[in-house]
Formats: C-alpha cells, structure tokens, sequence
C-alpha cells in the first residue's frame, strides 16, 4: 500500500506511528460518539413514544371513567325523576280519590238535609194549612208567600238544591281520575 493512498501502510514507521493512532483514534472516538449519539436519540424516541402512549392511556381511561360516571349519574336522576312522577301521580290519585269522597259524604249530608228540611216543611205547612183554615184568606196568603220567601232563602243559605254545582265538579275530578289512572297504565 501507498502511503498517500489515505490508508496506513502495511508496516507504518516509527514516527507516523502517532499520527495514524491520532487520526484512528478520532475516528473510532468520532464512530463511536455518533453511535452513541443515535442510539441515545432512538432512545429518546423510544422513552417519548412510551410516555406518549402512557399519557394517551391514562387520558382515554380516565375519559371512560368520566363518561361512566356521567352516565351512572344519568341514570339516577331518571329513576330518581320516574319515582317523583309516579310519587306525583300516586298523590295526585288519592287527592282525588280523597276529594271524590269527601264530596259524596257532603252530597249525602246535603240529600239529608233537604230531605229533613222538606219533611219539616211538609209538617210546617201542615200545621199552616190547618191554622189557615181558621183565618181569613187574604191575611192567610200573605203568611204564606212570606213563609215560602223565608223557607227559599234559607234553602239558599244553607247550600240545598245546589248539587248541580256539585255535578259539575263531579264530572272534572271522575275526568281527572280516569287520565291519572290511564297514565298510571301506560307508565307500568
């Protein structure tokens, strides 16, 4: 080999013995820091991935908690929601079913009393027609219609013969019951 060829001669001389154990040794050193220069880049690389892929995980995990936790939290407001509707209609079925009563109990109390308040008012005019066979006719009418005005008020005072308002109300709540009821089977 030629010594200017750029590669060391075969048996190299004393005094470029140092040279080319420099010049050699700054390759292999230079080699050598390039490789350990990639290799620590790759991994670089390698540690960024895995801490990126770590970091995409624990992201997607805890957005799948969090989407877990929202819907859990959904579920319950709606079966918290359907017990309210239905404790709401339950409610509302016995306050009608209450004031359904309560209506039929005054209706009774009322039928009683009209039918008291006529018997009194047979027996009353009875007693009348009795006396007015005693007075004169005309004295006798005059009682009479001041009689009937008075009795005509105090029906009035006393609420009888007002069930046709009571019909009226009657027909709304047995029409609010039936909805209720028919909402309570469509629910089940």
């Amino acid at each position: 080999m030629v010594a200017g060829e750029g590669r060391l001669p075969s048996t190299p001389t004393p005094a470029l013995i140092p040279c080319f154990a420099k010049k050699a040794l700054g390759f292999f050193q230079g080699g050598v820091q390039r490789d350990h220069e990639q290799r620590s880049e790759i991994e670089e690389r390698k540690i960024r991935k895995e801490a990126a892929s770590e970091d995409a995980r624990r992201k997607e995990k805890m957005e799948r908690e969090e989407k877990e936790r929202l819907e859990k939290l959904k579920a319950e407001a709606e079966a918290r929601m359907k017990a309210e509707q239905m404790k709401a209609e339950k409610l509302a079925t016995e306050r009608a079913a209450v004031e359904a009563q309560k209506r039929a109990e005054k209706e009774a109390a009322e039928r009683a009393a009209e039918e008291a308040l006529k018997k009194k008012a047979a027996e009353a005019s009875q007693r009348k027609a009795a006396e007015e066979k005693s007075r004169t006719g005309g004295v006798v009418e005059q009682e009479r219609m001041s009689k009937l005005l008075a009795l005509v008020e105090q029906n009035k005072a006393t609420g009888a013969g007002s069930s046709q308002a009571y019909r009226r109300h009657e027909r709304q709540i047995r029409s609010l019951i039936l909805q209720v009821s028919a909402t309570v089977d469509v629910v089940r």
